[in-house]
């Protein structure tokens, strides 16, 4: 297999709130795969069971991720302070 061939994509939109996020979705000998690049970043899930699994799956990694989130403007409930200073997003 050289490196120039890959799978056959699709390209979706995942919806994270009010963001909208383009994701590629494809199939693969170990399963379902989904990533999406946010802020240059790559975020990956690989081996799912089913398409909506792996979009599943990919929208929980992308909404725990503190960099993601903060990239996407969405507020991360983890971090959330009760502090009225606080100048989270």
């Amino acid at each position: 297999m050289s490196l120039s061939s890959s799978p056959n994509r699709e390209s979706t939109i995942l919806e994270l709130g009010d963001v909208e996020v383009e994701v590629s979705v494809w199939e693969s000998t170990s399963g379902w795969n989904a990533n999406s690049v946010i802020d240059g970043r790559d975020y990956r899930v690989m081996g799912a069971a089913d398409r909506d699994d792996a979009l599943e799956r990919l929208e929980k990694s992308i909404m725990t991720n503190t960099e993601a989130t903060y990239a996407l403007g969405i507020k991360n409930r983890r971090y959330w302070s009760p502090n009225p200073f606080w100048k989270g997003s």
